[in-house]
């Protein structure tokens, strides 16, 4: 700055030695201008208090408050938080100290914060607790800011399911185990607490009964499916794979068992094998066939196998082998000498429908009265062929099979070694229904959605048809709340889900027969099935951002915000144009970085990987109004007004351009005020003269467009005289008149007296004092007084206690009389300048200033209270109503600076009702407010400390503080 006046003096004396009395008086008149500028924005700084963090740089600004954020947060025990530190300065420009200020912990066994380089203000969980107070501090101006931290038990952070990728055999079983991994790094089973589910029930299914919870069953051979184990309190899940390979074979089994036959006949034996899945094969042709005495009988391997041949009486044992995995089957076989008498076929008379087939059994009678089974030995005929036919067949001996309807036939078996015969009558009638089967088979289908069923009759003749319109359909239990099935005509067996639950029994009965045919049904809950992204198409501009929403569509029709919950991605993944957030809080929170687009904006479930898009351009937006604030203002000779410049673009957004513009005065050089155009300066006007109106203009140097402004300089204001004697009241930091006195939070500290007139038992609460007297304190609500409390009524605990004390009721009447006399002494006061109703953003000098309106508020900015140099300046502002600091709105806590040697216990407000002292918290207030009906600090649920370095008086409501510090100043 020194050689930015150096080279204008230098300019304007070249000018003045250049000839001509005017330019010698114009130069003359720049030049004292210039030095006068000059002289203020070189003391200015000196003036400004603390500089904080920025001190000694460029950055002159003091700061006034540090807001820590998030302002409030929780977090699970085993996890991490950053919180950010931003400084606000008089100007009300924002910087980030998260990485300068120092960060500190009010209980480090519940969380600590780090000062590591890189990691600043990164809080790390220790145990369960809280909640605790996060600090940021300035070290250069100790100023400081706080959140609260809450630190709560482990959450579930994955699940892992084991077994893993395995394969089991169809038939067979197999039990996964889900394992719950939480955020302190201990692990838990969960295997009966989540809810298990296969992709494919057709497969496998899996248990989520008790007792056999995650056990799968391999229903059918295919694979690899997924087996979900999903934490129903928070959907999170675990999954690993499962493969169902084909059956493996467990037994054998040989029939008959331990059969006698006759010398000289043949026995044919049967191999059985049984599987995993409890199915079962004929596998006679396929084992190998052994006798451990081939001189009692032989067995056939090449020719028809399984057939035992009689060599000579005796015993033997007959295996069968299965050559792939050496599973065997055995019988025992005895030989005896008997000869065949007679041979009996049974049943003995049968009747069975068209397509229908019976089994007949030929049973021979032996000279030593054994009987034996002679189906696969003897020969079967029929005696019409073209009403039924028998079969010879190794495997089929004896089964008829009905062709035509007819009367009775004759079913012979004759013993081919000796010709001696059996018969049977056999009888064919019309077809008749021999079963029902219901497809599909056990399925499982999602709340809200419908399943189709299909009933197919199959004849005796093996002829099928579709039963689904003549079938009754029912539920088992008949009225089920999972599910009902239809019997309306054009909807037979559609069954609708109605809540999660199963299996239940679905069954179509054939009104005439009587036959069933059943199946399962079991319903899960909604699946996701569509995913939709708005707005669908966005416009944005460079600097600015746009929330996406994922909105789920599922299989119940219902739908559901899940942008939290998605996985949130540009294309391309990296983007020049945008970047889109996934962090807790801002998922899908586009950001524009430089023009450009379209560009795609996805969010994919990571569950179902189903994904839902919108595009997004960005676009440069342009300049197109410049508003100053405040539009009128009005300062005394000497005085400030910070003038702010805000732009509004073409896409309706504001940015400040204080420091962009040209700022300017109408006339360009004014005896009345100048405004700065200096680096940290730009926008602040000095009042030079009384006078006015003058306008002053911001110019944007680009667009060339601008905004203006009103300033009218007022003379200096009425000096005060005499001084404002508090007399009895001056100990006390707060007074609440004939009401009582509330405080709320456990942050609140009065370092000085309070008291009250008020008989209320209730009119103190929240306080307590360093004789031992508290009234109504609770673990949310605390406030220490550091001086005494003086009432005319009781404490809840403490000396006071027992009733009201009359001396301390006696210096409570003395303090709220001398408010008053002072009170009216402040009014008695001849009325002063008019500085306009917001003082936001001014400089004012010592003396009486009086509201035009009856109301002064500071919002918008800070207020600066210069002294000039001289430490016994007062000011003494009178208002016919209300005061209000902070704002606008219930935000941007305000905060008055002293600057010149101004001190808190030479300022006061005299307001006629009502005060309201930064309701969203945080802000420094100074002076001693002497209101009518009551005043409020801060507002319940606030965080930041509210400090009043003076006084809070009442004559008669109440006064209400929230986490507030009031130092009450020295004599």
């Amino acid at each position: 700055m020194r050689n930015r006046g150096s080279a204008t003096n230098n300019h304007v004396l070249n000018e003045f030695q250049k000839g001509g009395f005017m330019k010698r008086f114009k130069a003359v008149k720049a030049y004292l201008v210039s030095m006068l500028i000059l002289s203020i924005f070189v003391v200015l700084p000196g003036c400004s208090g603390d500089d904080g963090i920025f001190g000694g740089g460029t950055w002159t600004k003091p700061l006034v408050s540090i807001e820590v954020t998030p302002a409030s947060r929780s977090m699970a025990n085993g996890t991490t938080q950053q919180f950010m530190a931003t400084g606000i300065y008089s100007n009300n420009e924002k910087r980030d100290l998260t990485s300068l200020v120092t960060w500190s912990s009010s209980n480090t066994a519940v969380a600590t914060i780090s000062n590591t380089a890189g990691s600043n203000g990164l809080a790390a969980s220790r145990t369960v607790g809280g909640p605790i107070t996060i600090t940021a501090t300035d070290p250069a101006s100790g100023r400081a800011g706080s959140a609260s931290l809450t630190v709560t038990a482990a959450t579930l952070t994955s699940i892992g399911v084991t077994q893993v990728n395995q394969s089991i055999a169809l038939g067979s079983k197999l039990q996964f185990k889900a394992t719950g991994i939480y955020t302190d790094l201990t692990k838990q089973d969960l295997t009966s607490s989540v809810t298990w589910s296969s992709s494919n029930t057709a497969i496998a299914s899996i248990s989520n009964t008790a007792g056999s919870n995650g056990l799968a069953s391999a229903l059918s051979v295919g694979g690899p499916i997924t087996i979900t184990a999903t934490n129903p309190a928070t959907g999170m899940a675990g999954a690993t794979t499962l493969r169902v390979t084909a059956a493996i074979l467990s037994s054998i089994g040989i029939t008959p068992i331990n059969p006698t036959i006759a010398l000289g006949t043949t026995q044919q034996f049967k191999a059985t094998g049984i599987y995993s899945d409890l199915t079962k094969q004929d596998l006679t042709a396929f084992v190998t066939w052994s006798s451990s005495n081939t001189a009692v009988a032989t067995i056939s391997n090449p020719a028809v196998k399984g057939s035992a041949s009689s060599v000579a009486a005796g015993l033997t044992t007959i295996t069968a082998t299965d050559t792939a995995t050496g599973k065997t089957g055995t019988s025992a076989l005895t030989v005896t000498t008997a000869t065949l008498t007679s041979i009996g076929v049974t049943p003995v008379k049968q009747s069975i429908a068209v397509g229908a087939t019976q089994q007949f059994i030929a049973t021979g009678t032996y000279s030593d009265f054994t009987k034996r089974d002679l189906t696969s030995a003897v020969t079967w005929s029929s005696s019409n062929v073209a009403v039924a036919t028998i079969s010879n067949a190794a495997g089929t001996n004896g089964v008829a099979t009905s062709k035509a309807t007819s009367a009775l036939i004759t079913i012979t078996a004759t013993d081919p070694v000796s010709g001696k015969t059996g018969t049977a009558a056999l009888t064919v009638t019309t077809a008749v229904l021999s079963s029902i089967a219901i497809t599909p088979a056990n399925p499982s289908i999602t709340l809200g959605s419908t399943q189709q069923f299909v009933a197919t009759g199959t004849y005796s003749d093996f002829t099928k048809r579709d039963l689904t319109a003549s079938v009754t359909w029912t539920t088992t239990p008949l009225v089920s709340p999972v599910a009902i099935i239809s019997n309306a005509a054009g909807s037979d067996g559609l069954a609708t889900a109605l809540a999660v639950g199963g299996p239940i029994t679905i069954t179509a009965t054939d009104p005439a027969t009587g036959k069933t045919g059943s199946t399962t049904l079991k319903v899960t809950s909604a699946t996701l099935s569509l995913i939709t992204v708005t707005p669908g198409i966005a416009n944005i501009t460079i600097g600015d951002t746009q929330q996406f929403i994922a909105t789920g569509t599922y299989s119940d029709n219902t739908k559901r915000d899940i942008t939290s919950a998605m996985t949130w991605t540009t294309t391309p993944l990296v983007s020049p144009v945008a970047t889109i957030s996934n962090l807790a809080g801002f998922d899908g929170l586009a950001t524009a970085l430089a023009a450009g687009g379209p560009i795609t904006i996805t969010a994919t479930d990571p569950v179902s990987k189903k994904t839902g898009t919108a595009t997004l351009n960005v676009t440069a937006a342009t300049l197109t109004l410049i508003t100053v604030t405040p539009g009128t203002a009005s300062i005394t000779i000497g005085g400030t007004q910070q003038f702010v410049a805000t732009g509004t673009y073409s896409d309706n957004t504001t940015r400040i351009l204080t420091s962009a513009m040209t700022w300017s005065t109408t006339p360009l050089v004014s005896p009345v005020a100048s405004i700065s155009n200096l680096t940290g300066f730009d926008g602040l006007a000095t009042a030079l003269a009384a006078g006015g109106p003058l306008t002053i203009t911001a110019t944007d140097p680009v667009s060339k467009k601008f905004g203006t402004a009103s300033l009218t300089v007022i003379p200096a204001p009425l000096p005060v005289t005499g001084v404002v004697n508090l007399a009895a009241v001056a100990p006390f930091g707060s007074f609440g008149g004939t009401a009582g006195m509330t405080n709320t939070g456990t942050l609140t500290i009065i370092k000085g007296d309070i008291g009250t007139i008020a008989t209320s038992t209730a009119s103190i609460t929240g306080f307590h004092d360093t004789s031992g007297d508290i009234y109504t304190e609770t673990p949310a609500n605390i406030g220490a007084v550091t001086g005494k409390i003086y009432t005319c009524t009781n404490s809840t605990v403490g000396p006071t206690s027992t009733g009201p004390n009359a001396a301390a009721c006696l210096v409570a009447s003395n303090a709220r009389l001398a408010a008053q006399t002072a009170y009216l002494a402040l009014v008695a006061m001849p009325a002063g300048a008019d500085p306009g109703g917001n003082l936001a953003g001014k400089t004012l000098v010592p003396g009486v200033y009086t509201a035009p309106s009856g109301s002064f508020m500071i919002q918008g900015s800070d207020l600066t209270l210069d002294a000039q140099g001289d430490p016994n300046a007062v000011w003494v502002f009178q208002m016919a109503t209300t005061l209000t600091v902070g704002g606008p709105g219930a935000a941007f806590p305000q905060n008055i600076i002293l600057a010149g040697g101004a001190q808190s216990k030479n300022i006061f407000w005299q307001v006629g009702s009502f005060a309201t002292i930064n309701a969203a918290g945080g802000g420094t207030m100074e002076g001693t407010i002497i209101s009518q009906s009551g005043a409020a600090f801060s507002t319940a649920g606030n965080v930041q400390i509210v400090t009043l370095n003076g006084r809070a008086l009442s004559l008669g409501a109440a006064v209400t503080l929230v986490d507030t510090v009031i130092n009450v100043p020295a004599p």
